[in-house]
């Protein structure tokens, strides 16, 4: 499935303008691909009062509640319309953002999903998880996180692989999807593409740890190696391709900040310490000190990982899907082998 192929747009729930419905209309009127324009909202006052009033009440105020909001979106899909995309639009009683998503793209099978980063404090990001976290360790499909200070479409895309994965069973797989995501946006906005990849190692050797110093050597040597020898397979031109050392997301951020990047695109596999989800602590620290727009890429196989760590079918049913849904899904996402794609012609 191509990226742009279908987009989804997960809007701001307060109904605003926001940044990432802005970028969601634009890159479909650029690509014409259809746009599925949806709202996840939710009132916990609604199903609190639920076992004080009739049901009928309730499920009253659930659709008055929805109703305002699917009439909002209506207005914004008209005036969508009108600019020549094609555009759908949904609102959705959602209690559980992650669940609610997870569904509706297994339903709806998007390319692409968009959506607006939530800006948290350090002592929130502490004290709370951050509702985007379950969404980023649910979703299946690419998600774009869209910052409040966005410069759509972008003019300069970075796409971050790890050539030195070996805990992932299909490392070159999930770089190649990387590549060719950053591409494909790429293709559509006249952006530039650059690669890089963070060697997260710095040398701090002292007596009688001395020896260990070769065999250093040799890992920094192989790393830079592989990198360059991946960044030839793609044709990526020398002043393009970037090899940066020591702490992999910090390092990123500067480069990223260096080359005055709209759009970062990293991928990250599948993590599970305690049953808890994780994308990865490079992937975590990014998102949180990117300086832009942030696409996160799962592999390939990351909805089959997925179901033997969570009910699959309990949250579709939940959800008014069924487990036929989700190997629709599979099916529609599977990968064709092709060559390496090229970032410059």
């Amino acid at each position: 499935m191509k990226t742009l192929e279908r987009i989804m747009v997960a809007a701001d729930p307060q109904m605003r303008s926001s940044p990432a419905l802005l970028y969601g209309i634009e890159l479909a009127r650029l690509s014409g691909a259809p746009l599925d324009l949806l709202i996840f909202d939710y009132d916990r006052l609604i199903d609190i009062t639920a076992t004080l009033v009739d049901p009928d009440v309730m499920e009253r105020a659930r659709k008055q509640f929805l109703d305002e909001r699917l009439q909002w979106l209506t207005q914004q899909a008209a005036a969508i319309a009108a600019q020549g995309v094609r555009v759908e639009c949904d609102a959705i009683w959602a209690p559980r953002l992650h669940e609610s998503l997870l569904a509706k793209v297994i339903e709806l099978r998007p390319g692409l999903v968009i959506k607006d980063a939530q800006q948290e404090s350090a002592l929130q990001r502490m004290v709370h998880t951050p509702a985007d976290w379950r969404v980023l360790r649910y979703m299946p499909a690419p998600l774009l996180l869209v910052h409040p200070a966005s410069r759509h479409p972008p003019r300069r895309v970075l796409a971050t692989v790890d050539t030195w994965w070996a805990d992932v069973p299909s490392p070159h797989a999930l770089n190649e999807k990387i590549v060719k995501t950053a591409l494909e946006i790429a293709l559509h906005t006249q952006a530039d593409v650059h690669l890089a990849h963070a060697f997260p190692y710095k040398p701090l050797f002292r007596a009688p740890y001395r020896q260990l110093e070769n065999a250093y050597t040799d890992v920094r040597r192989t790393d830079a190696r592989t990198f360059t020898e991946f960044a030839d397979r793609h044709q990526v031109p020398a002043e393009r391709r970037h090899w940066v050392e020591g702490d992999a997301a910090l390092t990123l951020v500067d480069l990223a900040k260096q080359l005055d990047t709209d759009l970062i695109v990293l991928g990250s596999a599948y993590h599970s310490t305690m049953d808890r989800l994780l994308l990865g602590s490079t992937a975590e620290s990014l998102l949180y000190h990117a300086p832009c727009d942030v696409l996160l890429v799962k592999p390939d196989n990351f909805l089959e990982e997925l179901r033997h760590h969570i009910n699959l079918e309990s949250v579709l049913r939940a959800e008014g899907l069924d487990e036929k849904a989700a190997t629709r899904y599979l099916h529609a996402t599977e990968r064709n082998p092709q060559g390496p794609a090229r970032v410059a012609a």
